[in-house]
């Protein structure tokens, strides 16, 4: 038996229905009925939590240490134990700009307004970074340039014999897989990949990935405030645009 054909009047009370239930929404929690929405699409999603680095100095991954102290990411690597799922998910429902403004980074959360721009997740984590908030670090400079030092990278950051896979034209490097990188890089990799830029593809580590290992390990500039912010701002504009976003800082 077929499903029975909907008339008029069927079409017409679904749609009344279908747009008083998109007009109720709690007041205390979300911006708008759209961001509402927002949130109930974003419940079928999993979070991808960050990870508490406890490494002994002493070890084979004291070099890790040096680094985490020395740029002063101690609160980076320690994050809160707990995590209220539901509050996430409503942080990220409310970040989400209206149609085609401007992502303001300010997001609420229970009625609280929480701002996440460079600046204050700089305050945040201890201020590990005292540029001032308009200019980029050196590390953002040449993500938006883009071309890497492949064979620096490859040699600091792979085992020996080990390559990065190129497109197919074989002018474009993409990637390296997880299993080609040192013990050492891996452990880099699981901190970007947690803690910085969140991906729960961890099979491998795209360019730009790997060029914030680069300079990890090279103890050159990174602003990672605003590294952070501009990936919250990604995944706030997630499932919205229908071009790629750029990965910039």
């Amino acid at each position: 038996m077929a499903p029975k054909k909907s008339t008029a009047s069927d079409k017409k009370r679904k749609t009344e229905a279908s747009t008083s239930q998109s007009s109720v929404f709690d007041t205390t929690k979300f911006i708008g009925p759209e961001l509402a929405q927002r949130f109930k699409d974003l419940e079928k999603r999993t979070v991808w939590p960050e990870k508490i680095f406890d490494i002994n100095d002493t070890g084979i991954f004291g070099r890790f240490v040096e680094i985490i102290e020395s740029r002063h990411w101690g609160k980076l690597i320690n994050p809160p134990k707990k995590i209220n799922f539901e509050l996430v998910k409503e942080f990220y429902a409310n970040a989400r700009p209206n149609g085609n403004e401007r992502v303001s980074f300010v997001s609420m959360v229970r009625g609280r307004e929480i701002r996440y721009d460079r600046d204050t997740i700089n305050d945040y984590l201890g201020r590990p970074s005292d540029l001032p908030s308009d200019e980029l670090c050196d590390f953002s400079k040449q993500l938006a340039r883009g071309n890497w030092n492949v064979q620096a990278i490859t040699e600091t950051l792979l085992r020996e014999g080990c390559t990065i896979e190129y497109n197919a034209s074989g002018n474009v490097p993409l990637r390296a897989l997880q299993n080609d990188l040192t013990i050492f890089s891996q452990l880099l990799l699981l901190l970007v990949l947690h803690n910085i830029l969140p991906s729960s593809h961890t099979s491998d580590a795209t360019m730009r990935v790997l060029g914030l290992m680069y300079y990890m390990e090279q103890d050159l500039q990174i602003d990672v405030a605003r590294v952070i912010s501009n990936e919250i701002k990604n995944m706030v504009l997630s499932g919205i645009r229908t071009t790629p976003l750029k990965p910039t800082c």
